[in-house]
């Protein structure tokens, strides 16, 4: 086979960014046809189309044919026995970039048969240079258009060693053990030094709720390297629940009526309690009008939760006093109905209310009232009371009707006679009498009154007649009794003879004596003894123990009957008739 010549023409030469090829578009010369063209692959095409590495970097080109068919054989000349192709690399500045090849053979057309080469910047380039960088193919029966890129040395870029420097800046209310205790703002704050970051920045994140932990991650990316920070949010705004309870008997008004104790719960769901104090939490056992036990809890964050509760106590019931009223009479003893009033004593929660015990209305030797207080707080007091004794009713007496003596000397009697008096209640205390029993009293009639007195100072009185008389035995002779009308002359003067049971004394007579006309009766009987006329008188016979009264009666009375009248001191009058001749 007769071998072709290399037909030059001029190229695009089609560059790919980043590893990725792009496609050439061949322009053919006016007499000149092109065979396969060489595809060049390179990385960092900047916008100009150039490659740029700093003094001392290395670069790599890779390459491969694409059939063109312009030499009137269709097919890649790369193929079949001796069509092999390596690629060689000229530069035009070998001070900057020297020559490199050739490269490993191909025995194909198309990106999948591609060979690559190395090419490396002097550490002492100039910045600033640009070198051409011509690739040939050479070894197929064929030629092979030739393409050309260039390589610009730029300022090396300073190196960055470390990744960004990310760091939480946190802000809120700062509680303690590492607890906040409100809402948590977290604002990331990236830096590096060296480079600047190539990552989207971090979101602030507002912490609003409640955690035991809520872990926050950043990632920055720069130059050199990437970096990620963390931070844990510990948030507790929510104070502690705490609450206290009293306990015991309940009585009335709020009051408790015994001992009382105090129950107290705590807790916290995020944080945890750290400590509590109580006061006032022992048991209360004593009387008071107002205590108060609380409870105040702090959680490992710092908040503080706080319960109380007042109590009052009385336990102490009142006390309870009745006092009696009424007439009071002696000994202790009322004389009218009893009433009762109650007064209570309470010196805590006071007196609410007592009862009041039922009047005494009869008679009693005996009798106790009782009554009870009840405080505001319920307590009710032990019985009150108080022992009364009534007795209303005067004492009943036993009197005589009468009492009837008979004077035995000196117109005079020793009287003596039976009284007595029932106080049935609260007994005989007196019994007086006037004149008393065995008084020596005179003749006629004279009241004695008693009055007795019982135990509770009631007294009874009541009287009754003494009658003292003497012992009349009637008229002697010569006067007849027992309704015998005695006959006697006119003006003669009449001795009326009487016994008295002894010597009266002289002073026997109430009135003097006298007559009054009465009717004669039948039955007469002549007085046999008359004395000389002279005026009346009485004296006293003391042989015969007789008093005798002269009667002097009237020489004018002939014809007349006459009723002889003796009113005697004792209040008797003895009676005589008489006809007068």
């Amino acid at each position: 086979m007769k071998a072709h010549l290399p037909t030059l023409a001029t190229l695009t030469l089609l560059l790919a960014a980043c590893g990725q090829p792009t496609t050439p578009t061949p322009q053919a010369g006016a007499s000149l046809k092109a065979q396969d063209l060489v595809v060049v692959n390179i990385n960092n095409v900047v916008p100009t189309g150039n490659v740029t590495k700093e003094p001392g970097q290395s670069g790599s080109a890779s390459f491969y044919l694409t059939p063109t068919n312009g030499d009137n054989k269709p097919g890649c000349n790369a193929t079949g026995n001796g069509n092999q192709v390596t690629f060689s690399i000229e530069s035009d500045d070998k001070n900057v970039i020297a020559d490199v090849g050739p490269s490993n053979p191909v025995t194909g057309c198309g990106n999948g048969d591609q060979a690559s080469l190395t090419y490396t910047v002097s550490p002492s380039a100039p910045v600033g240079t640009i070198v051409t960088l011509t690739v040939h193919a050479t070894g197929s029966r064929g030629s092979n258009t030739s393409k050309a890129f260039k390589v610009e040395v730029v300022r090396p870029t300073p190196s960055d060693t470390s990744a960004p420097d990310i760091k939480p800046v946190i802000t809120g209310t700062q509680g303690q053990n590492g607890w906040y205790t409100g809402d948590v703002t977290v604002v990331w704050n990236i830096t590096d030094a060296q480079s600047g970051i190539t990552s989207a920045p971090c979101e602030t994140v507002i912490v609003q709720d409640d955690t035991t932990g809520q872990t926050l991650t950043c990632t920055a990316t720069s130059a050199g390297g990437t970096a990620t920070a963390s931070v844990t949010i510990k948030r507790d705004a929510t104070a502690p629940t705490t609450t206290i309870a009293a306990g015991g008997t309940q009585g009335l008004n709020d009051w408790f009526t015994g001992d009382v104790t105090f129950t107290t719960s705590r807790e916290d769901l995020t944080s945890g309690i750290e400590n509590c104090q109580t006061t006032g939490t022992d048991p209360l056992i004593s009387d008071t009008g107002s205590h108060t036990a609380s409870i105040t809890c702090t959680d490992n964050a710092g908040n503080t939760g706080s319960a109380a509760v007042t109590v009052k106590r009385d336990a102490t019931a009142p006390t309870a006093t009745v006092t009696p009223a009424g007439t009071l009479g002696t000994n202790g003893w009322f004389t009218s109905d009893v009433t009762f009033t109650t007064a209570g004593q309470d010196t805590l929660s006071g007196v609410n209310a007592c009862t009041t015990p039922d009047a005494l209305t009869v008679d009693s030797a005996e009798h106790t009232a009782t009554a009870t207080c009840t405080d505001n707080a319920g307590n009710t007091s032990l019985p009150g009371s108080v022992t009364v004794k009534r007795d209303a009713t005067a004492p009943v007496l036993s009197l005589p009707a009468a009492v009837n003596a008979t004077a035995t000397g000196n117109s005079q009697a020793t009287v003596t006679y039976a009284a007595s008096a029932d106080g049935a209640i609260s007994g005989l205390a007196a019994l007086n009498c006037t004149p008393a029993s065995g008084s020596v009293l005179k003749v006629g009639t004279t009241t004695a009154t008693c009055t007795a007195t019982d135990g509770a100072g009631n007294t009874a009185s009541g009287t009754f007649p003494i009658n003292v008389t003497y012992a009349f035995t009637g008229f002697f002779q010569p006067v007849d009794m027992g309704g015998v009308v005695n006959t006697v002359k006119a003006g003669s003067a009449v001795p009326i003879k009487f016994k008295l049971g002894g010597y009266q004394g002289m002073d026997i007579l109430r009135t003097a004596p006298g007559s009054a006309l009465n009717a004669c009766g039948t039955t007469e009987a002549p007085v046999e003894e008359t004395v000389t006329a002279g005026g009346s008188s009485l004296t006293w016979d003391a042989t015969a123990g007789q008093y005798v009264y002269v009667w002097k009666t009237s020489s004018l009375w002939v014809g007349q009957c006459r009723t002889f009248s003796l009113a005697l001191a004792d209040g008797t009058v003895q009676k005589a008739y008489f006809r007068f001749k």
